[in-house]
């Protein structure tokens, strides 16, 4: 993947995976030139000769995409959409971070909607955050594809094992439980959760991509 011409992963970048920067816990961030910046991503990295998955080659191939980063500011990319789906094509979603630690006692979570399968299916997702074997009410409600639906959401942290489940529910069924992720905490910690299709595009994932933000 490259950023204004500068390639921000040294390994290659799998399906489901994180970048070397975003695996860290937390993530470690890959600085970039602030303004308009050109974003490119290729099946094994050589932007003069592979194929171009997203944006343009340097033989000019493919069609423009940029995102705009400001000076000074965190970001957190989301390569979505599918090669295989002309109706949901690759994309690239950028996200602002916010990695202010919340109070003690509590830890935060925002979740990207990145599933053409429930987008085109379900239409729409609730999110339950809360300790385990609870459902309660959806922090988060009328997810939809591309979105990150209300930004940070604050919990309270739990010591147990696992101390948070998280639960992705239709719209209006908080019954049906779609996915049912747990995850260990630190206190005060902050969390990027993604939810995604299988490779295939034939269904959603069972389990949430996780970024550790902060903590």
């Amino acid at each position: 993947m490259y950023v204004n011409l500068a390639k921000i992963n040294s390994t290659s970048l799998g399906f489901a995976g994180l970048s070397e920067s975003a695996a860290f816990r937390p993530v470690q961030y890959a600085g970039v030139t602030s303004g308009s910046d050109p974003i490119a991503v290729f099946d094994t990295g050589d932007p003069t000769t592979d194929t171009t998955v997203l944006g343009v080659n340097s033989s000019g191939a493919g069609t423009a995409v940029n995102e705009t980063f400001s000076s000074g500011s965190l970001y957190t990319l989301v390569l979505a959409g599918s090669v295989d789906n002309l109706t949901n094509p690759p994309i690239v979603l950028s996200f602002t971070d916010d990695n202010t630690l919340p109070p003690t006692g509590f830890v935060e979570f925002r979740v990207v909607d990145a599933s053409i399968w429930l987008k085109d299916n379900i239409h729409r997702d609730w999110m339950c955050i809360s300790k385990p074997a609870t459902s309660g009410h959806p922090q988060i409600s009328a997810l939809t594809y591309q979105s990150i639906g209300p930004g940070y959401v604050q919990v309270p942290f739990n010591s147990g094992n696992p101390q948070i489940t998280v639960y992705v529910t239709p719209h209006g069924d908080q019954n049906l439980h779609l996915i049912t992720y747990s995850s260990t905490q630190n206190n005060e910690q902050i969390n990027t959760l993604v939810i995604y299709d299988t490779p295939s595009g034939t269904g959603y994932s069972g389990t949430l991509l996780q970024f550790t933000d902060e903590n």
